[in-house]
């Protein structure tokens, strides 16, 4: 008799519990809906969407400050930011050219780093690649080195330059790279970077 009990006590706190659930969730709709019918029009509600209750008619959208750009404005800003880059390039450019310059030759440090450069400037990615410079100098100073190499193209030119700069990392931290397209249709490669800080 006892299991009979408890089965009815059981079925009696499962009924008490559905009873007091749907209970709360129908007050919860109910306080919902006045909240919604009691808020602006201009309510928004979760994540950005509007509420139930207001109608797409009714929401307020802020204008944007001003006329939108054209597509002339657009491009002269790119424009303006690219030669402001390229401003901060020529720069950098300048002063490592300018101290390669002025720079006397500390005779031994500028063999062991010349030799260095060299022996870092060919690897077996480089040449799956077809980006393995010819005529290659490389010449430093006390702090400042020069390399100077040519490629069969451009794209040559600039895949050793990425290789290469990653392949000699610390050696020569801060570099500046220019090419420029030979009358035989190769290109040449000069680079300028400071290789003892």
């Amino acid at each position: 008799m006892q299991s009979i009990s408890n089965k009815a006590l059981i079925g009696l706190v499962v009924v008490v519990t559905l009873i007091v659930g749907i209970t709360a969730w129908r007050l919860r709709i109910a306080d919902t809906s006045r909240q919604t019918a009691s808020a602006p029009a201009d309510a928004v509600g979760i994540a950005g969407q509007p509420s139930a209750s207001v109608s797409p008619a009714t929401i307020t959208r802020t204008p944007l400050p001003g006329p939108l750009p054209t597509d002339a404005e657009i491009m002269a800003e790119r424009e303006a930011g690219k030669r402001e880059a390229q401003q901060v390039v020529d720069a950098g450019k300048n002063k490592l050219v300018g101290k390669y310059q002025s720079e006397q030759v500390d005779a031994r440090w500028a063999r062991t780093k010349e030799q260095r450069l060299q022996s870092l400037s060919t690897t077996a990615e480089m040449t799956s690649l077809n980006a393995v410079p010819a005529d290659m100098e490389v010449a430093c100073r006390s702090s400042v080195c020069r390399i100077t190499a040519t490629f069969p193209s451009r794209a040559a030119a600039d895949d050793w330059f990425t290789l290469y700069t990653l392949n000699v990392g610390a050696e020569m931290p801060n570099a500046s790279y220019e090419s420029h397209v030979n009358p035989d249709g190769t290109v040449g490669v000069q680079i300028h970077g400071l290789a003892r800080p």
